[in-house]
């Protein structure tokens, strides 16, 4: 253990640290949800990340994204982050990825990092009525519907993906990649327009309520055969209405008023998520 580690050491113990630091982690999306979760798995010890994101950072950033500065503005969010990481942990293994990840390039993109040769790729969709919480049957293989969906397995690359994708079916389809290979996922819904920190949660995505984003991608989420089996973090707060601006882009379709540490606060609580399920304390995550 290296002194840095000390604070971690004395909550986690020796055998969390180790876990810790053989886990892989995927942030796909490090704006200002992402950056943060990265960051935070980044000071906790995880050992192996994975950065996805093809955006740059603007001037607009600067008010909520924690790496974005003036100093930083027009360059690449992966590899500034990335930059920032290594700083923070010089042993670090991360990788940065500049890529937007849709429906055509996510399994290209994932199926090498996310997958390792032993690991067997399912034919499930979802799996309903699981809690994604419950660690009982990992090492193992569950049936559902006729279907096995492989748990951890020895040698498996990567244990989790954080979803910080705020555009709607990119992240549908990271999430029918995730749950179709077994792969944990803890998705990111939306910090905007709201302002009270103390109203973070985190829950099966059936469970979440009060957040436009979560509500739509639940209803698309049902065509789709997909009720349940995985975890997101969202706010109860109900959306200021005022603060949303329609504005056609590439990837969006509105602009969303954002308070500085609401993105931040969801990005602790995504990286809360992963790491008690690594270190097996999970508390109330």
């Amino acid at each position: 253990m290296e002194k840095w580690q000390e604070r971690t050491e004395m909550l986690l113990g020796a055998e969390g640290v180790a876990r810790l630091a053989g886990a892989k982690v995927v942030v796909v999306g490090v704006g200002g949800v992402g950056a943060a979760a990265a960051e935070m798995l980044a000071r906790a010890g995880v050992g192996h990340l994975v950065l996805i994101d093809s955006d740059t950072f603007s001037e607009t950033n600067i008010n909520r994204q924690l790496p974005a500065l003036h100093s930083t503005v027009g360059k690449s969010k992966v590899e500034t982050v990335r930059a920032r990481l290594l700083d923070i942990n010089p042993s670090l293994d991360v990788k940065a990825i500049a890529a937007f990840l849709d429906e055509r390039s996510i399994a290209s993109t994932l199926d090498g990092i996310a997958l390792s040769p032993e690991q067997p790729v399912s034919t499930l969709g979802h799996v309903r009525g699981r809690d994604p919480l419950d660690t009982s049957s990992e090492g193992t293989q569950e049936t559902v519907g006729g279907m096995e969906r492989s748990g951890r397995l020895p040698g498996e690359r990567c244990y989790f993906v954080v979803d910080a994708i705020d555009t709607l079916s990119p992240k549908i389809a990271l999430i029918q990649y995730c749950l179709k290979n077994g792969i944990k996922l803890v998705s990111s819904m939306g910090s905007g327009a709201k302002l009270d920190a103390t109203k973070v949660r985190i829950a099966d995505i059936s469970k979440t309520k009060m957040c436009p984003l979560a509500h739509m991608l639940r209803k698309r989420l049902h065509h789709l055969g997909i009720t349940t089996g995985f975890l997101a973090v969202y706010s109860e707060e109900a959306p200021r209405k005022e603060s949303t601006v329609i504005e056609e882009s590439r990837n969006k379709k509105s602009q969303v008023g954002t308070i500085s540490y609401l993105p931040t606060v969801f990005g602790c609580v995504c990286a809360q998520a992963v790491i008690s399920r690594i270190v097996g304390i999970e508390g109330n995550c």
